[in-house]
């Protein structure tokens, strides 16, 4: 958070949206907002919507702010993680150059201690990424995010098991355009978390349990699968036609063979599947 109250870009609304926290984060938030003394107007926010839980919340919490915050283009970052403080001039400079739907920018990985130990690795220049490449390298699982209001408008809401990054850039790279800057301007922690939002975490937490990272390949198949279905759907009705959508439907069909290869596995041991988390 103070990372978002220390860039140097201005003049822009600084929102730090807490969703349900009953650890006192909120009152930490409000804290350090009354605190601020820049150029920036904060705007503290205390998301409704906290009835789902894992990235079925995180997405509804993105629609809402969709809904509530009155905004041409949004930079995000995540509470733990950090930005540069140039990121957003930066980010903005991006937008403005190449009139992209969305921006994204390379970042560091680091752990609970704050060690970072990786950065994204593709692409490896700064350019416009197309579907193809954005899918075949995670680029936008990979990168931080930054799209623009009217985008967000035609490919949201988010449906609810969603991966964002991966829907929005894949759809992004198929619209007007996703655009990358290969400078390491985020910092995103990975966290060994049971009960993290996305299945990347909970996978972590499970190293060493045959059986558990097996039921979560295999939700993580379902969700990445049904990821597919959801932009190949958008793009039909965008009236998109070409080699991008054969590329989405491709990875598709892929993804679902994959899934039914693990849920062979299972009930061929008979481990019950696992539920996702709403």
């Amino acid at each position: 958070m103070t990372a978002a109250l220390k860039q140097t870009y201005s003049p822009m609304e600084i929102v730090i949206s807490d969703q349900g926290s009953e650890d006192g984060t909120l009152d930490v938030i409000k804290e350090l907002a009354s605190k601020y003394d820049g150029h920036n107007r904060v705007t503290v926010l205390n998301c409704p919507e906290t009835a789902l839980r894992g990235m079925a919340g995180l997405n509804s919490h993105l629609n809402w702010l969709n809904d509530n915050v009155d905004a041409d283009v949004f930079v995000c970052s995540s509470a733990d993680d950090f930005s540069e403080l140039g990121r957003t001039a930066k980010v903005v400079e991006g937008f403005e150059k190449t009139d992209a739907d969305m921006v994204l920018t390379q970042q560091l990985f680091a752990n609970a201690e704050f060690t970072v130990n990786a950065i994204t690795a593709h692409p490896k220049e700064t350019k416009m990424v197309g579907v193809q490449e954005c899918i075949a390298n995670l680029v936008g699982g990979s990168s931080s995010n930054a799209w623009k209001r009217e985008f967000f408008n035609a490919a949201g809401p988010i449906p609810y098991l969603i991966s964002p990054d991966f829907y929005l850039a894949t759809l992004a790279a198929a619209r007007n355009g996703l655009y990358f800057i290969a400078e390491p301007l985020h910092t995103y922690i990975k966290h060994n978390d049971p009960n993290n939002a996305g299945l990347e975490g909970k996978m972590r937490a499970a190293n060493g349990n045959e059986h558990e990272q097996m039921r979560l390949k295999e939700l993580a198949c379902y969700q990445i699968g049904t990821g597919y279905l959801e932009i190949a759907k958008k793009m039909r009705d965008w009236g998109i036609s070409d080699s991008s959508i054969v590329t989405v439907i491709d990875n598709m069909v892929a993804q679902c063979a994959l899934w039914i290869s693990v849920r062979n596995n299972l009930d061929m041991l008979k481990i019950q599947p696992m539920n996702i988390e709403i």
